[in-house]
């Protein structure tokens, strides 16, 4: 950002450009970090989460009501995300809760529920199950910069290390969850598999 923060163009233009980065796959860590550099925790915590918000929805609808088919295309020839697009049909809010902690970009993921029978409302649903993560983003940038200024001034006090300590902790929670979504996906892709396996015999 080239201008202050706090200017009459500043904020807008921060707010636009995080929402457009965010859609073309910059990583969100780096994009939040900077939210809590600029404009420390909690101004940063609600501009950055508005801006990923915004974006996407922007990126559903575009997705969902333009390019849908392109999309699908894409999706078919990677049968990893075919699973996942068809589990979430399938298996209902509890499992698309758990991909939205996968260790992918969420512009992926919104692409994927663009282009699925997903309803619009549990979609915007979803997208407040990133709010933990753009919240640890923002405390990313805030915790460095406020630490690295102190280290500077006057030496890390009591408060900078339990600053520290609560970012290693949401850290390793996010990391968990991240985990846990992909041992979720991992069991109900079998039991899928399993329940698709005794239809064929069924029929047989």
């Amino acid at each position: 950002v080239l201008m202050e923060a706090d200017s009459i163009f500043g904020l807008p233009l921060f707010f636009t450009g995080n929402a457009v980065l965010y859609i073309l796959l910059v990583p969100s860590t780096v994009l939040g970090a900077a939210s809590g550099v600029i404009f420390g925790f909690w101004a940063g915590v609600l501009i950055y989460a508005t801006s990923c918000f915004t974006a996407s929805i922007l990126i559903f609808l575009l997705i969902r009501y333009l390019f849908k088919d392109k999309m699908q295309r894409l999706i078919v020839k990677k049968k990893r995300l075919t699973d996942v697009q068809s589990l979430a049909e399938k298996e209902g809010l509890r499992f698309i809760f758990f991909i939205r902690f996968l260790p992918v970009h969420a512009t992926f993921i919104n692409s994927l529920f663009a282009v699925s029978t997903i309803k619009s409302s549990i979609f915007l649903l979803s997208c407040l199950f990133l709010i933990p993560e753009w919240i640890l983003h923002v405390y990313i940038g805030y915790v460095a910069s406020i630490t690295s200024l102190n280290v500077i001034q006057h030496g890390l006090s009591i408060e900078d290390y339990i600053r520290i300590i609560l970012l290693l902790v949401s850290i390793s929670a996010i990391v968990y969850l991240g985990w846990l979504a992909q041992k979720v996906i991992k069991q109900s892709k079998i039991k899928s598999d399993k329940n698709t396996a005794a239809l064929i015999d069924t029929i047989k």
